[in-house]
């Protein structure tokens, strides 16, 4: 009896043993297959790999993938038998360039795996722009109503995006922006050669604020074209006024300031033995126009250098101002004094906003 269990206790501590020696490997027993192969530029591509627990029964077994630094997919397997397997997929939308897509079991080792070497699976792959077929090529239509409209009204935009490639477009980011920054982001879907994409945006006026349309700012797309991804303008307040004139109504552009200036040097003659005298520029402003101009800058140049920067009030149609400014000058200078330098005012006529004078010296004068 005695022997019997020394018997039966010897096995158990043998079976024990053989167990013990059974290391559990964790691994993959394929590569990575991708579907398409190749991909091209906004194809869904589906990667497939299988995966082994060999030497042990392991449960709660994490696997992760991606493709690049993004983690795409995450599976927790409940139980797998020793020698049994199991296959996992993922999507990933293709993006254009070289990329290296991987899976990874129990990457937080928790699984007592003998051989972490090899718990990672790697593919390198490249996607092409396009496809075979061509590239696609993005164009922002934008148009907008009301046509004038003053600070805070409602301008209901168009945003139209045309490819006018020949290939699909992948489906990308476009951004509204105000004055430079974001304003307001938008996603293009994928779009057909020769098809279109339209939504819209409701924005309220600001007055002289520069909007900017730009498509495919998160570079999804390789493009025959890739210079006519923008929309920008200049957006004007001013809707005008209507009047009676006998019995007609007519409609008229808002009244606007109209801002000139005059310069006279100081000096009037000037001498070539003597190179470089200060000269004061008097410069005599007036807004000629039918409204109120706005608080503004005038600049004193001599030639592209900018000498002096003053500012001026707000002044009422008909308003005049002289101010004087100052500059070192010699022989062949040119002095400019520009009017509404910061372009702070929407005038009727913004040509007339500069004068200048070149100085001329008596030794020059035959």
């Amino acid at each position: 009896m005695r022997f019997k269990t020394f018997l039966s206790i010897g096995v158990i501590f043998l079976l024990s043993s053989v167990l013990a020696l059974a290391a559990l490997d964790l691994r993959f027993t394929t590569a990575i297959s991708q579907a398409p192969d190749p991909a091209n530029l906004g194809d869904t591509v589906t990667f497939t790999v299988t995966l082994i627990s060999d030497g042990a029964i392991v449960n709660n077994l994490k696997l992760i993938g991606g493709v690049d630094g993004t983690q795409i997919v995450e599976k927790i397997f409940a139980g797998i038998a020793d020698g049994g397997t199991r296959t996992q997929s993922m999507n990933w939308t293709a993006t254009a360039g070289a990329h290296t897509v991987w899976f990874e079991l129990d990457p937080d080792h928790i699984q007592g795996d003998s051989n972490y070497g090899n718990n990672r699976i790697e593919k390198a792959i490249t996607v092409g722009g396009g496809g075979p077929a061509g590239q696609p090529d993005l164009t922002p239509v934008v148009t907008y109503s009301p046509a004038k409209f003053d600070k805070g009204d409602a301008v209901t935009f168009s945003f139209r995006v045309n490819n006018n490639g020949t290939a699909a477009s992948s489906a990308c980011d476009m951004i509204l922006k105000q004055d430079g920054p974001m304003w307001a982001p938008f996603t293009v879907p994928v779009i057909e050669a020769g098809g279109h994409w339209q939504t819209s945006y409701t924005w309220y006026a600001k007055c002289d604020a520069a909007l900017e349309i730009e498509v495919d700012t998160n570079d999804q797309n390789l493009e025959s074209n890739e210079g006519n991804n923008t929309w920008s303008k200049k957006m004007v307040c001013g809707k005008g006024v209507t009047m009676n004139i006998g019995n007609s109504r007519i409609f008229t552009e808002k009244a606007k300031p109209d801002l000139t200036v005059k310069i006279a040097l100081d000096m009037t003659v000037f001498h070539s033995d003597r190179p470089e005298d200060r000269v004061y520029v008097n410069a005599y402003i007036q807004n000629i126009g039918a409204a109120d101009s706005s608080f503004c800058e005038v600049v004193l140049k001599k030639g592209d250098t900018v000498v002096e920067t003053i500012k001026i009030g707000a002044m009422h149609g008909g308003q005049s101002v002289s101010r004087k400014l100052g500059a070192i000058a010699k022989c062949g200078d040119k002095l400019t004094v520009q009017i509404d330098s910061n372009n702070v005012n929407i005038e009727s006529n913004e040509d007339n906003n500069f004068a200048s004078k070149t100085i001329v010296c008596l030794g020059n004068l035959k």
